[in-house]
């Protein structure tokens, strides 16, 4: 499972990379990267490291799972500092986790985060805020926190890795991804 969820993530980067890369090269001049506009809706594809799993509930060790994470972000967009925005991921797997003694399975994962963004430095955005993560057999509450880093291509189109850490009410995990980004509306630095 770890090496088909790294392959796809290798797989989507090589090719959004060299994508974005001819993209950038039929442009005439080189354009500065302007702030995002008012609205920015992304689709997250990334893998999530969840610490302290099994893979059947009658395994006695305990290992780290990866699991293919996808997602949908929206974020509106304050000031040049300040965002407000809602996170929904989706994991298509299973494994289970301890809780207390009791062997919990989690399946077909769905987090949902209402975050807010802070960007220090342009480009560079610090994101935190509360959710819930839904499954079947138990929901749980979540604290979300991470950083992303916006990488311009053009026509307000960007490419965004991110790196997260989800707090959650029995186990922790953390994820690695990138966003393919589009941001519209009217300016919000004017």
């Amino acid at each position: 499972m770890k090496s088909t969820c790294l392959g796809i993530l290798l797989g989507w980067s090589i090719l959004l990379f060299s994508g974005s890369l001819a993209w950038a090269q039929e442009s005439s001049e080189l354009q500065a990267a302007p702030h995002r506009l008012r609205h920015t809706i992304a689709f997250f594809q990334g893998v999530t490291f969840i610490p302290l799993t099994r893979e059947n509930p009658l395994d006695r060790e305990q290992s780290m799972s990866t699991v293919n994470t996808y997602g949908l972000n929206y974020v509106y967009t304050f000031n040049h500092r300040w965002a407000l925005g809602g996170m929904f991921d989706f994991q298509q797997a299973k494994y289970y986790i301890e809780d207390d003694g009791e062997i919990l399975e989690r399946y077909k994962v769905a987090v949902a985060v209402l975050q807010a963004y802070y960007e220090p430095v342009r480009g560079l955005n610090f994101f935190a805020g509360p959710g819930l993560e839904f499954e079947s057999n138990e929901n749980f509450y979540v604290l979300k926190v991470g950083a992303e880093y916006e990488l311009y291509l053009a026509n307000n189109w960007w490419i965004i890795p991110e790196v997260s850490y989800e707090f959650k009410q029995v186990y922790n995990n953390y994820n690695v991804g990138f966003k393919i980004a589009r941001s519209f509306g009217r300016s919000p630095h004017h």
